[in-house]
């Protein structure tokens, strides 16, 4: 829907600029919106495991205390 109105008025000639800004988005998000799902995630995450991550017995233990 969003996309549609976005199209809607660089049609009629506004400028992607002022559109991000009434809608409050950067024009980056409306460029990972109009992404195909079928493109490739190319973000680099983390390499290594955190220093800080809980071991498995750790994780069972908050699992079983957990609501």
């Amino acid at each position: 829907m969003t996309l549609a109105l976005v199209d809607e008025a660089l049609a009629k000639g506004v400028r992607l600029e002022v559109v991000c800004e009434r809608l409050g988005v950067a024009a980056r998000t409306i460029q990972r919106w109009r992404k195909p799902a079928t493109a490739e995630d190319r973000r680099c995450g983390p390499h290594t495991r955190p220093a800080n991550r809980l071991s498995e017995v750790e994780r069972r233990r908050v699992l079983a205390v957990a609501p």
